[in-house]
């Protein structure tokens, strides 16, 4: 007679994810406890010990191949791509300069292919979460046709992306017929100034942000300088009245160049801008947006 057993999931990947074990008919043996099972006299079955494990008679190898059953990207505050496969994958094996991210389901002339990133994987095997490194992340917020909504987040890779724990390869998704995005948060955080410069020989004020910036919308009347954290008096307080020029380049980094006029005023001031301990930097938030025009983080 023959029993037939279908193997849980858990128990399945406990297989699978032990070395050596049931990947061809050499390495399959069966043990079996006396209670295992009845005859129809309720009389147990004959034990298979551990010292006398039996062979498998044949042994069908996993060549399945396994696929992308769905991805969501989610570009907040910590940008992350969650790609869940269709069997448990080789996280070893995951390659993940060969993901590309592209506007559309049929081309990769809008598209980031990533260089990078830190991976977590799920108990069961199937999912992975990736997180995007910062330089990836900006190349994907500049490019203002990619990742703005559900419609314009698709993924394509080629079939050594990764493989599953038998070594099979996975099932490529080309350009051509790129896979959406099963959900897609938006960027809705606003950015932050991180750190900046003032030159005051060349009335050069460099800003640096935690996030991709749009140039043009840096309107330099809501910047403003003190020579305190706090608590600065009003007269010790210049708030500049434009700018010369900017930085005309969408980016994590702007460089807005101070009026003459501005500039004179700031030196007029005797307490301010002398040094780095009297240098302190106030923004509104209507004075710059990130690239989803989220406004920057007051200060």
């Amino acid at each position: 007679y023959t029993l037939v057993v279908n193997i849980v999931a858990a128990d399945l990947l406990r297989i699978k994810t032990t070395k050596s074990l049931a990947t061809s008919r050499a390495n399959t043996f069966i043990t079996i406890a006396a209670h295992t099972v009845d005859d129809l006299n309720n009389l147990d079955v004959l034990a298979v010990t551990n010292g006398n494990a039996v062979q498998a008679t044949t042994f069908t190898a996993d060549t399945v191949t396994v696929a992308l059953s769905s991805f969501t990207l989610d570009m907040d505050a910590t940008p992350l791509l969650a790609l869940t496969f269709s069997d448990t994958i080789d996280l070893g094996t995951l390659q993940l300069t060969s993901i590309t991210l592209q506007s559309s389901s049929t081309s990769s002339a809008q598209s980031v292919t990533l260089s990078g990133g830190t991976t977590s994987l799920s108990t069961d095997g199937k999912s992975v979460n990736v997180s995007l490194v910062q330089a990836d992340s900006d190349k994907i917020k500049l490019n203002t046709a990619l990742a703005i909504a559900l419609t314009s987040t698709h993924i394509s890779f080629p079939s050594t992306t990764v493989n599953d724990l038998a070594g099979n390869n996975v099932t490529a998704v080309t350009t051509a017929l790129a896979t959406q995005a099963s959900t897609f948060t938006p960027d809705t955080t606003s950015p932050e100034v991180i750190s900046w410069k003032l030159d005051m020989d060349n009335g050069a004020l460099t800003l640096s942000f935690n996030e991709a910036v749009q140039a043009s919308s840096l309107d330099a009347t809501g910047v403003s300088l003190q020579p305190y954290s706090s608590n600065a008096p009003a007269a010790q307080v210049f708030s500049l009245t434009g700018k010369a020029s900017s930085t005309a380049t969408d980016g994590t980094q702007l460089i807005l160049n101070i009026t003459t006029a501005d500039l004179n005023s700031i030196k007029a001031i005797n307490s301010l801008a002398i040094s780095a301990a009297s240098s302190f930097l106030v923004m509104a938030a209507t004075s710059l947006k990130d690239m989803n025009n989220q406004a920057v983080t007051a200060n």
